[in-house]
């Protein structure tokens, strides 16, 4: 190996959008949760899946070049409170 990288390659690990399928059907079943969940995040709404893609799109740019080895939260601040 010489050091140096012919191709660009993103290793994802992980991910976390704040909802996932079982929160989606939730919302779907019960109309008062959204609210609810709203309470709890810091933006004010929930997040979209083009967020989520965004994130994972700059991750593979060479704007992130010097992000390595990091779990990067996209979850409009959930995490914060």
């Amino acid at each position: 190996m010489t050091g140096q990288m012919t191709g660009k390659v993103a290793l994802i690990t992980g991910g976390s959008s704040g909802i996932g399928k079982a929160t989606a059907v939730m919302l779907a079943h019960d109309p008062q949760a959204e609210g609810r969940m709203l309470v709890h995040q810091p933006i004010g709404r929930l997040g979209r899946a083009e967020e989520v893609a965004q994130a994972v799109v700059w991750l593979c740019s060479d704007r992130a070049s010097l992000v390595i080895g990091t779990a990067l939260a996209v979850d409009g601040g959930y995490l914060v409170i």
